[in-house]
């Protein structure tokens, strides 16, 4: 997709929204910047920017210029092009210049041609062009609404006005670099309706779409019946919206836009579905969402299935290369059923979804392209469809851009018009210097050459150090798409916090995944490999976020830590990752000298020397280390008898740093009537500690020790059905799912089946009526984080379910994202600026407002809350334990 060259990424450094004028109705962006974060701000101003391609969360401003992005609602409020006012450029030779709208008539605009400079012989020569080609550009501009495809020439002088900077738009960075932007914005609308609607055909589908678009709606989607399957695998809970008897589903939404004041969507939207399905029968039935969050859900699902369909099985994937086709509305029978012709001929498998009400259809045809035969097919394939977009008088790209694989095609779309591309390009660009081989001068054989996975494509998987099945860890390094989801910046997402700090595409996911395919294939010599493997393994926190959120479940954290431990079996440890890998017994060490310890962790001398000798940085607080402390057993104490029995895993610090989360705990659960156990070993030794910081550097033989350990001493417990209980989520996840990977056997799994989470288990007990209500009031206001390893069990956020029930207490959930400590991460001089600026955002929200403190399930999360916001910072459990009247806070 990209090539060689200098490749400049904007979403670092050049990425600001500099100003919002809502008077003016425009913004002032740099390229960089990301869609959906200047969509935030506008919305709190009540206005928002219309183009709304589904990679919003991700994709920046200067990516929608250069392809002339639009999205769903582009039927109602066009594409990007229809909102750049003035982009500012630099040009081949290092001019820089600001095109904005002139009028032709005017003395401004003849002075400027009559001037002589640059930007006065580049408004010339393309106005000549224009005036030259007036005929070819009549008669070969796509007959569409949505273009992406070659130069927009036709937009350039629109009623008595140039405007250099559409010349840009769609120009995929071969005239210039667009280094800022003035965009129009307009208010957002009021209200809005969705519909759902079920066509038995296409035929039916597609006179439905007919009827429709003259009522006027905001989006008009299709969705042929492979698509729904997909949706409908991934999330059951949209199967009443979806009738698998459906064989084309469409979606229509209406808003309230100032373009139809006075208009209220819901009306309209049930005067649609009433013509639609009662009257003229086009729809066997239709649905409408009940609330705007299920509108939400939906439709997000929708704008997801691209990225759903990187999840079908292989070895036959999706390809993107006949992804973008627009052709008249009033064609779409002809185009579906003869492309349906062109893939029958070749055996080909396909999906196909888009935006029907302008024509424009994603066709995702599936083809195993290391097999020589199927990339002759794809070839062929993208051959004959274009010969048949062309003749119906479409495009070859309404939104996504030409590249190295439509460009070839080019010639064919525009005929006699061509030749105007050529002569843009030498205008603007005489040396060829940006990006070339796009829109003009393409290579025939660009389709099929440096194909990612192509018939070169030998990959050697070799040994791997965590569980794997033959092939699978291959499958799971090519499963990933590149889709570029990890990119995603928005705070409250989970994805990727080293990459949310950083900006570097090195940090991503996505680069791991590469990298270790490169790796495999053989593509890379080995210094080259190994300078990039280590930079790219030092990039990883193993928070297991990307793994949540990835459209293509590529588990990444799993990836990296096998790679970790290929590298320290490899090239062994550096002396900090060697004494952080024995954290349990450092904190052992502590407890017991904990008199000597903590005043000597308070100076700042003993700081700087520990500094020196173990990396650990000499700016991070630690906390005291505190007395080891027993529970009372209050079934005992009180002569119950148990209702249940579970066994309780500390891990390493509530057994040696703080003691009294562990006292909490064990209280909170007999208090409950629910028996605890603190197993041993024969030999009277407790459960060894989960493991988890040999495992992150990479010490595989010490983590998997201990995973042994523990598996033997909590078998006869999980053979009598108990539960065992963490308080700590990364304890939890490393029992939970880890343990299975360092140790594959029926033991681990059994024990990874009866692990939970303390507060998923007592959310279950008060779900059945079974948990005793707190009645100690705890008057005060508290901020809920998070830690990114209990979003990574997938169980939502159970100590807010539980917690509600406590008298007095105002908790706020805040989803800043991840803290930055990552376990012993963040302690390293190496990274503990980079941890820091990882929870940059966390500190800033909770030092917003007065909370009298902050929770959190994760005890180094809390440190990092601490030492960024000076905040008391709680164990949730330590506060239901208090509120039993167990204790105090």
């Amino acid at each position: 997709a990209i090539g060689t060259g200098v490749i400049i990424d904007f979403s670092r450094y050049i990425c600001r929204i500099l100003d919002v004028d809502t008077r003016k109705r425009r913004v002032r962006v740099e390229p960089g910047a990301v869609l959906n974060n200047l969509q935030a701000i506008l919305k709190a101003q009540g206005f928002f920017l219309p183009p709304d391609p589904s990679s919003g969360d991700y994709c920046t401003l200067g990516g929608m210029i250069n392809t002339n992005a639009s999205g769903a609602h582009s039927f109602k409020y066009g594409a990007t092009i229809d909102y750049v006012e003035e982009l500012d450029v630099i040009l081949a030779g290092g001019e820089q210049l600001t095109f904005r709208e002139h009028e032709l008539d005017s003395d401004t605009y003849r002075n400027l041609e009559a001037s002589g400079t640059l930007e006065g012989r580049l408004h010339k020569g393309v106005r000549t062009i224009i005036e030259r080609y007036a005929e070819p550009l009549k008669k070969y501009t796509p007959r569409t609404t949505k273009n992406s495809s070659g130069y927009r020439l036709d937009r350039v002088i629109t009623d008595g006005r140039i405007n250099l900077a559409r010349m840009f738009v769609a120009s995929e960075g071969t005239l210039g670099l667009v280094t800022g932007a003035v965009l129009r914005i307009i208010p957002q609308p009021e209200g809005r309706d969705m519909s759902v609607l079920w066509c038995a055909d296409l035929s039916s589908a597609a006179r439905a779409v007919e009827k429709i678009i003259p009522t006027g709606p905001a989006a008009l989607e299709i969705i042929a019946s492979q698509g729904m399957r997909l949706i409908c695998e991934h999330h059951p809970e949209l199967r009443r919206f979806l009738p698998e008897q459906a064989e084309y589903v469409l979606f229509v939404k209406f808003d309230g836009a100032p373009t139809s004041a006075g208009v209220d969507p819901c009306r309209v939207g049930e005067a649609m579905r009433r013509r639609i399905v009662d009257e003229l029968k086009l729809a066997s039935g239709a649905v409408a969402p009940e609330s705007l969050a299920e509108q939400d859900e939906l439709w997000a699902v929708r704008k997801a299935l691209l990225p759903i369909l990187y999840n079908v099985p292989g070895p036959a994937r999706v390809i993107g290369f006949i992804e973008d086709v627009v052709v008249p509305p009033d064609r779409i029978v002809e185009f579906v059923e003869s492309l349906r012709g062109i893939l029958s001929r070749h055996d080909v498998r396909f999906v196909v979804y888009g935006h029907a009400g302008q024509g424009n259809f994603h066709v995702r045809p599936l083809l195993d392209l290391r097999d020589p035969k199927d990339v002759d097919r794809m070839k062929s394939i993208a051959d004959e469809t274009s010969d048949l977009v062309v003749s119906l008088h479409g495009t070859i790209s309404g939104e996504h851009g030409d590249g190295l694989a439509r460009t070839p095609y080019i010639k064919k779309l525009y005929g006699e018009l061509y030749p105007a591309f050529e002569e843009v390009k030498r205008l603007f660009d005489p040396g060829n210097t940006f990006n070339p081989g796009r829109i003009v001068g393409g290579d025939a054989g660009s389709l099929t050459s440096n194909l990612r996975m192509g018939p070169d494509y030998k990959p050697h998987e070799g040994p791997t150090e965590m569980h794997f099945e033959p092939g699978v860890r291959r499958k799971e390094i090519e499963a990933c798409q590149g889709c570029g989801v990890c990119r995603t910046i928005l705070p409250v997402t989970t994805m990727c916090p080293v990459y949310k700090a950083l900006r570097d595409e090195r940090a991503t996911p996505r680069a791991k995944a590469n990298l270790l395919r490169q790796i495999i294939a053989g593509r890379l010599d080995a210094e080259t490999a190994a300078e990039a493997y280590k930079r790219v393994l030092s990039m990883c926190i193993g928070c297991g976020s990307c793994r949540i959120e990835c459209p293509s479940r590529v588990d990444v954290p799993k990836l990296m830590l096998d790679a970790k431990a290929a590298w320290a079996r490899r090239h062994g440890r550096d002396l900090d990752e060697w004494i952080l890998a024995h954290a349990e017994l450092m904190a052992n060490v502590n407890q017991r000298m904990r008199a000597i310890a903590n005043p000597m962790m308070r100076s700042k001398i003993v700081r700087s020397l520990m500094e020196l000798a173990t990396g650990i940085d000499r700016r991070r607080k630690l906390p005291d280390v505190k007395a080891p402390a027993e529970p009372r057993r209050l079934l005992a104490e009180r002569n119950v008898e148990p209702k249940a029995s579970v066994v309780y895993f500390p891990d390493i610090y509530a057994r040696f740093s703080d003691p009294s989360i562990a006292v909490a705990a064990v209280e909170v659960l007999e208090h409950n009537g629910i028996e605890v156990i603190m197993p041993a070993s024969a030999r009277g030794l407790p459960l060894k500690p989960a493991g988890v910081p040999a495992m992150i550097y990479g010490d595989i033989k010490s983590a998997r020790r201990s995973a042994k350990a523990n598996i033997e001493m909590l078998s006869e417990h999980v053979e009598a059905g108990r539960t065992i209980i963490c308080t700590e989520p990364t304890a939890t996840l490393m029992l939970r799912e880890h343990y299975r990977d360092i140790v594959p056997s029926d033991e681990a799994r059994a024990l990874g089946e009866h692990v939970r989470d303390i507060f998923d288990y007592l959310r279950e007990k008060q779900q059945a009526g079974e948990l005793l209500e707190p009645k100690t009031e705890i008057a005060a206001t508290a901020a809920y984080h998070a830690p990114c390893h209990l979003k990574a069990l997938r169980i939502e956020l159970p100590a807010i379910e539980v917690l509600s029930a406590v008298k007095g207490l105002k908790l706020t959930p805040i989803s800043e994202g991840c803290c930055g400590m990552a376990g012993t991460f963040g302690l390293r001089r190496k990274y503990y600026d980079l941890s820091m600026e990882m929870g940059r955002r966390l500190f800033e929200r909770l030092q917003a407002e007065p909370f009298d403190f902050a929770l959190t399930d994760c005890s180094t999360c809390a440190m990092q809350i601490w030492n960024g916001t000076g905040l008391t910072v709680h164990h949730p459990i330590r506060v239901l334990w208090a509120a039993y009247g167990l204790g105090r806070l």
